[in-house]
């Protein structure tokens, strides 16, 4: 009889589980199916609006002390692709390794002309080779250059938009002086 008390207390409280598990289950299956019928809105939840960064712009003058501290700095000069009357020359210093980045402002280089903007931009070429600093060069449009330099894109997002200089198609007679200068200025790019 004890034997028979403890068998139907044991099933009762496993009929209880069941019928827990049940309910849950049930209940899970049709939020699923709920959701699964009801429209999906691909709109995130919370829109990002425009960031404003305050990033500083450094001078030509700055140049030399930010290459003491960076760690396995890349110079990346930035043309706007836009014809002019010029085309801005924008430069960011970049580490290899720490990804950190200092944006030196258009108007301290050129790659046009035979004034201050292109002494400049002759005097930080030696400068780069003098301490063996990598660079590269990079076009984009005016509207993205402008951008970085007011903080509303970081590097960091402006990057993967950039396009290789010598990648640009030939866009005018203006655009032939720039490739003709940074031909003359580094020479060990080969641009036909």
């Amino acid at each position: 009889m004890i034997v028979e008390i403890c068998k139907s207390i044991f099933f009762n409280h496993i009929y209880d589980k069941f019928k827990e598990f049940k309910f849950k289950y049930e209940k899970i299956q049709s939020e699923i199916y709920s959701q699964s019928n009801s429209k999906i809105s691909l709109k995130p939840k919370y829109e990002v609006k425009s960031i404003k960064f305050n990033t500083k712009i450094f001078s030509l003058n700055d140049i030399e002390n930010i290459l003491s501290f960076v760690e396995q700095p890349v110079f990346h000069f930035i043309i706007d692709d836009t014809p002019c009357a010029y085309f801005s020359v924008a430069a960011v210093i970049e580490s290899r390794l720490t990804n950190e980045w200092y944006v030196i402002g258009s108007g301290e280089f050129a790659f046009q002309g035979t004034g201050g903007g292109y002494r400049r931009s002759l005097k930080v070429k030696d400068l780069l080779q003098k301490h063996n600093i990598n660079f590269a060069l990079w076009c984009t449009t005016r509207k993205l250059l402008s951008q970085l330099e007011r903080g509303k894109v970081s590097w960091l997002l402006l990057k993967p938009k950039l396009i290789p200089f010598l990648s640009i198609r030939n866009i005018d007679d203006q655009w032939q002086v720039v490739t003709a200068r940074v031909k003359e200025l580094f020479p060990r790019l080969n641009i036909s």
